[in-house]
């Protein structure tokens, strides 16, 4: 994610100015080894690698979405079999109290939803997380005055986005959990 972040402001600058960019130290030498000294080569070349790029990213996201649900899944099957264990040497007066249906319907659904619809997401959070902080630090250290202020901003933005969508969320969650 990063690099594919990183890579843009070399390829907007080659798109701007090939000939100036291709005079810098990285770039005149693949000027000169890749491109053969043509300028719009090392920009087609430049433009196919990050194309490169975003396949192999696009890969490692598929990957990686696979391993986030194999991990999930893996975990939710383990727990509804807890619960189907915990159900089954329940005494046999317990069973005869409660609907089947009902034992059931805990088993997969609400299993499913304590995974799918929370530990997932929670997954999936802190992995954008690990993602922004990385980002941050970057930026952090290239230009930090223009980071925090771009930060500050969009934070600014964010808390109001928030204090306006809280109530209706908060309701819409509740009639949803109904």
């Amino acid at each position: 994610e990063m690099a594919s972040i990183g890579i843009f402001l070399p390829l907007f600058q080659l798109l701007l100015d090939p000939e100036r960019t291709a005079a810098l130290p990285v770039f005149s030498w693949l000027n000169a080894n890749l491109a053969g000294g043509d300028p719009k080569m090392l920009t087609v070349l430049f433009t196919a690698a990050l194309f490169g790029l975003f396949v192999v990213k696009m890969v490692v996201l598929a990957v990686i979405a696979y391993v986030h649900n194999c991990f999930i899944f893996a975990r939710q099957a383990e727990f509804a079999q807890a619960m189907l264990t915990a159900y089954l040497v329940r005494p046999y007066l317990f069973h005869l109290e409660k609907n089947t249906a009902e034992l059931m319907r805990n088993i997969t659904t609400l299993s499913m939803r304590l995974f799918v619809r929370g530990w997932l997401p929670l997954l999936q959070i802190a992995a954008e997380l690990l993602t922004v902080i990385g980002i941050m630090i970057i930026l952090l250290l290239v230009d930090a005055p223009s980071t925090l202020a771009v930060s500050a901003v969009l934070g600014a933005g964010v808390a109001i986005f928030y204090g306006a969508l809280r109530r209706p969320l908060q309701r819409w969650g509740e009639r949803t959990v109904r």
